[in-house]
């Protein structure tokens, strides 16, 4: 019944899932933690889009990926629940995404090899 008055309302399901990286959420979720708290919620009128735009190139997107953490989760079988997963965000899995990436195995398999100016100079102490 429900379905039928949402399909003759034309309303659709955008609630986004977890563990769908392809719904709307994530985009917002970036929205809200990183450019709202950089740029504020006024419009930015298309004569100053290219600066904008050369600061989150050179400046912003390079910060946030070479040393800002983020907290990553830790999927963990539910032992109460069978068949569920829960996700836990413990303090040693707060890594920048660089460092993610290159944790992983096969990094660099499909990866381009790339050297930005403000990327941390890796030391190898051997």
């Amino acid at each position: 019944m429900v379905a039928r008055l949402l399909e003759k309302l034309r309303i659709e399901f955008t609630r986004s899932r977890p563990r769908h990286s392809n719904d709307n959420g994530l985009a917002e979720t970036k929205n809200g933690a990183v450019v709202r708290k950089e740029f504020g919620y006024a419009h930015v009128p298309q004569r100053h889009a290219a600066r904008f735009n050369t600061y989150c190139r050179e400046y912003l997107n390079p910060f946030l990926n070479y040393h800002r953490p983020c907290l990553f989760a830790t999927d963990i079988a539910d032992p109460r629940k069978p068949g569920r997963i829960k996700r836990v965000y413990r303090p040693k899995d707060a890594m920048t995404p660089l460092d993610k990436l290159t944790s992983l195995p096969e990094t660099n398999r499909g990866l381009r090899r790339r050297h930005h100016a403000a990327a941390p100079a890796r030391v190898d102490l051997a």
